[in-house]
């Protein structure tokens, strides 16, 4: 397999795995039953469902597309180029 096809394997796993985190996390915010500490960090975390439901839209809702698959796989692209870099930097001044 090429890197390209391996990044983009990885890219579509990974979104996947945020969409299954941000579901869980939306469905987790919303529960009201709980111990005394989860009915003080309730609010926060309901705060935070809200935010992110704002900026993604609905957790239910969120189908990453073709375009979220790339721009994910670019992303890796850059991240690994970039520690190559550092570790060729970091090599040549051993």
């Amino acid at each position: 397999m090429s890197a390209p096809t391996l990044l983009i394997a990885a890219a579509s796993i990974s979104l996947h795995q945020f969409k299954v985190f941000f579901v869980a996390f939306v469905n987790l915010a919303a529960r009201r039953q709980g111990s005394a500490a989860w009915k003080l960090i309730q609010p926060t975390l309901s705060n935070v469902a809200s935010a992110m439901e704002g900026t993604l839209g609905t957790a239910a809702g969120f189908h990453p597309n073709v375009t979220h698959v790339m721009l994910v796989a670019t992303m890796l692209a850059v991240i690994v180029g970039a520690e190559r870099v550092r570790g060729a930097v970091l090599e040549k001044r051993r």
